[in-house]
């Protein structure tokens, strides 16, 4: 079946009432991109879930200054992120550049759908997730950071570049369906105990980084998205989303932007973002369809 984002923002509309429409079309789209890209365990897998436990709305940011800051307590995942990127899309309108630090989120999925929200809005948009110890650092032997992904997005004339990647060459979801299915892991994907490389995914209690850079791309994501906003050693993610107006410093993005795409692709570069980020609709199964209605408790 082909789901439209209308009508999957009219379920969460019935299942969050008085939740921000603005909020729920972005979680509908992120969610559709999911599917999109072929990843629909980050889809309406992971919003059903999120769904099924507590339903508070998202609060006000409390603070003052360019750092406010929110909480995921209690709020399903994707909505808490997507009201902190309307959040940081108003202010960064206002003040030209904005941030908001968001600690104890639950999961959010992939996060290109919500920085592409920011770059929709004519900005550059950018998303660090800091979640608990389940990576190695680089040439390591043992967990000492999350997978930390960063996600920065940005309009061009075809659309928008995205780039959306973390620091282990396994994600945790990927680690947990080859646990459920009893399937081995790619080989260097993971290590044991003993700090050695393991195919097996009940053995493998680290998952392996994904090069130097990004090992330490991880290490800066775990201080700015983690110590910053004080989360090591508590429940849930640390989230920072920060917004970039290209107004306030006289620039025309877009142009700017296309120019380096032109360049990207004429030496023969794949373009991050290339497929929709926040598309209208996107083909789910019946049966994931039905059980999705069936956690957040709504009829057809």
């Amino acid at each position: 079946m082909i789901l439209t984002h209308t009508e999957l923002s009219d379920v969460l509309g019935q299942a969050l009432p008085g939740a921000n429409t603005a909020d729920l079309d972005l979680v509908a789209r992120a969610t559709l991109a999911a599917h999109q890209h072929g990843q629909g365990w980050a889809g309406l897998s992971l919003l059903g879930r999120e769904l099924a436990g507590t339903r508070r709305l998202p609060g006000e940011p409390s603070g003052t200054g360019g750092l406010p800051r929110g909480s995921g307590e209690g709020v399903p995942g994707p909505l808490c992120l997507a009201s902190g990127v309307r959040h940081v899309a108003e202010l960064t309108t206002e003040f030209g550049i904005a941030a908001i630090g968001l600690p104890a989120v639950t999961g959010t999925g992939r996060l290109a759908g919500y920085a592409a929200g920011l770059a929709r809005c004519g900005l550059v948009g950018i998303v660090l997730a800091q979640s608990t110890p389940a990576v190695a650092p680089w040439k390591g032997d043992g967990a000492a950071i999350g997978t930390n992904p960063f996600c920065l997005a940005a309009p061009h004339t075809d659309g928008l570049l995205v780039i959306d990647t973390a620091t282990s060459e396994l994600t945790k979801a990927a680690l947990t369906r080859h646990r459920a299915d009893r399937t081995p892991l790619p080989d260097g994907t993971a290590l044991d105990a003993t700090g050695q490389p393991t195919t097996d995914a009940e053995a493998a209690t680290a998952l392996s980084a994904r090069g130097l850079i990004r090992s330490l791309a991880g290490l800066a994501i775990e201080v700015v998205a983690g110590a910053l906003l004080g989360v090591q050693d508590t429940p849930g993610r640390g989230l920072l989303v920060l917004g970039l107006d290209p107004q306030a410093v006289g620039t025309d993005l877009t142009s700017q932007v296309s120019a380096i795409v032109a360049r990207w692709r004429g030496a023969g570069g794949h373009l991050p973002g290339a497929v929709q980020q926040l598309p209208t609709e996107a083909p789910v199964s019946e049966a994931e369809w039905t059980l999705f209605l069936n956690q957040v408790g709504v009829s057809r």
